[in-house]
């Protein structure tokens, strides 16, 4: 079995034997077992996880901050925005008003949104309240292919 399978089987074994709920504290337990598939998947240097530590921190206060927006409504916003051709150099977040004010990093926020829009999609279409949401999300998808066309 490829560990990949094996690291499944053991976050479904683990789920399975806290009532079918998954949390992080017991995949981490689990995990400090050499011998556990787990085990490989985090950084057990000290130095090295502490950096990792720090960085994710960085990343939740960053997208913690939100501005609110004046016009057409008042409309809370994320400040800070995180593009897919930024991630692909590096990494990094760049100002909401920043974005939305240039034509081709709007342009990448758009597609990005898109994307991450399918994978909502995706994951919750099953749901038949939010027919409308998909409705409305392949007719901005469909303008889209017009304008460009």
């Amino acid at each position: 079995m490829s560990l990949r399978k094996q690291v499944l089987a053991e976050l479904e074994r683990l789920r399975t034997a806290h009532g079918g709920v998954l949390k992080k504290d017991d995949i981490v337990q689990a995990a400090m077992d050499k011998k556990n598939p787990l085990h490989g998947e985090f950084t057990w240097d000290k130095a090295a996880g502490w950096r990792k530590n720090l960085l994710a921190e960085a990343g939740e206060l960053i997208r913690c901050y939100y501005i609110v927006t004046e016009a057409p409504k008042p409309m809370k916003i994320r400040a800070f925005v995180s593009l897919s051709t930024d991630r692909s150099n590096g990494g990094g977040y760049r100002g909401i008003s920043d974005v939305l004010s240039d034509d081709q990093m709007r342009a990448v926020m758009l597609e990005d949104a898109l994307r991450e829009l399918a994978f909502f999609e995706a994951k919750y279409r099953a749901i038949k309240e939010l027919s409308p949401v998909f409705i409305a999300a392949d007719e901005v998808r469909g303008g889209k292919k017009k304008k460009a066309a």
